[in-house]
């Protein structure tokens, strides 16, 4: 009896229809990719093994997963989904805390005057051209 069993990206595209190969209900499908899905199970900790040569025969994308039984199909796709959300927002976050930190070191370094970001394209006048 085997001891793991295969998890593929494709199965939780939602813009694949299940004949195609997604095999989860469209609600728990979060269209993630080989990386995203190893991360999530890393954030986990569960135990599986990485196959990057190996992929889907109704995908072009190459990377599968084989994760170990014990811990339960149900339990291992609901965990992938949530920690793959989670991890998505973390990212979206980092990415307004960059934004903002860049407004703010600008403003630290004026002389006390709030300074606008302007783009640096240089526009002329007279063409309308950059």
């Amino acid at each position: 009896m085997e001891e793991y069993f295969t998890i593929y990206p494709i199965y939780f595209n939602s813009s694949i229809s299940l004949s195609a190969g997604r095999k989860y209900n469209k609600e728990l499908c979060i269209n993630l990719n080989y990386k995203e899905l190893v991360h999530a199970l890393q954030k986990l900790n569960m135990g599986f093994k990485e196959e990057k040569d190996k992929r889907h025969p109704k995908d072009i994308n190459y990377g599968r997963v084989k994760v170990e039984k014990k811990y339960g199909k149900t339990f291992t796709i609901s965990g992938i989904v949530e920690t793959v959300k989670t991890i998505r927002e973390e990212a979206l976050k980092m990415e307004k805390e960059k934004k903002e930190k860049k407004v703010t070191t600008i403003n630290e370094e004026s002389t006390g005057k709030k300074t606008k970001l302007v783009s640096r394209k240089r526009v002329n006048k007279k063409k309308g051209k950059y």
